[in-house]
């Protein structure tokens, strides 16, 4: 089992770069071990990012190495315009193929 704790000392409305957590394991034979994190280490604490991301202790989404959702601004135009596109073009060749036969 883990928990997950957000430790906030002087926190600052949004402030998430100020953060840090700390994960306690509790084996199963009752032992605990703690690991403490921050947010500019996040990148080396792969499970603890997720871990933090399901149970939303931080203030506000936390990637791995970015804080973007997406990969840019024209990712939600182009991926399924794009997508929709390809589609069609698989459609219609499929179509020639069938006609052929």
């Amino acid at each position: 089992m883990i928990i997950i704790q957000n430790l906030m000392e002087n926190w600052n409305g949004w402030e998430i770069k100020s953060q840090n957590w700390r994960l306690i394991y509790v084996n199963k034979d009752k032992t605990t071990e703690e690991e403490i994190f921050s947010y500019p280490e996040r990148a080396e604490h792969l499970l603890g990012v997720k871990l933090v991301q399901i149970s939303s202790q931080a203030s506000t989404f936390i990637g791995y190495t970015t804080n973007n959702y997406l990969p840019n601004i024209f990712f939600p135009l182009v991926y399924p315009l794009f997508t929709s596109l390809l589609g069609f073009i698989l459609l219609i060749l499929g179509t020639i193929r069938y006609v052929k036969k």
